[in-house]
């Protein structure tokens, strides 16, 4: 809080008066502690989510952002924050990796760097599945068939599903 006295002439006396300047830094971040609606699958990389900032003070301000990662999420990059004025948001966008099966979760912390004094943290929760069986078609040498016009062709495949053994 900063105080400043003001001198004021009233009737040839002297009166001193407290001004207090209210101003505030503040951030708010979102979602504080929310499950990913999206399971996504083992081993994958290129996954977003989003997160959204907002400057809850009365100053315009910098924040700073750290991203981190818990449990099978492997890593992740997060786009920066940057000067927010007061009550203007911005979308922050975590991509990250996951690992195996699982849960883990991306953290993002921001910090207020100028002027300083608040912090906030949000969290998403991820789901991690395995993949989806890969099929594997027969055969599939890659030649084409000629088709005579109305002609009735037929083919056979086999369609084989190969897992991962998970």
């Amino acid at each position: 809080m900063f105080t400043r006295s003001v001198l004021l002439a009233c009737m040839a006396s002297v009166v001193t008066v407290a001004v207090v300047d209210a101003q505030t830094v503040g951030v708010d971040v979102q979602p504080v502690f929310a499950n990913d609606p999206i399971s996504r699958y083992a081993n994958s990389s290129g996954n977003q989510v989003v997160f959204t900032v907002t400057n809850t003070g009365t100053l315009d301000t910098q924040y700073s952002r750290t991203c981190t990662v818990s449990g099978n999420v492997t890593s992740v990059t997060c786009t920066t924050v940057g000067i927010l004025i007061p009550g203007q948001s911005k979308n922050v966008t975590a991509t990250f990796t996951v690992g195996a099966a699982g849960t883990g979760a991306v953290i993002l912390t921001v910090t207020a760097t100028n002027p300083t004094g608040a912090s906030g943290i949000g969290q998403w929760n991820i789901t991690i599945i395995n993949s989806p069986p890969n099929p594997s078609v027969t055969p599939d040498n890659g030649t084409t068939a000629n088709i005579v016009p109305g002609s009735t062709p037929t083919s056979a495949f086999t369609v084989t599903s190969v897992s991962s053994g998970t």
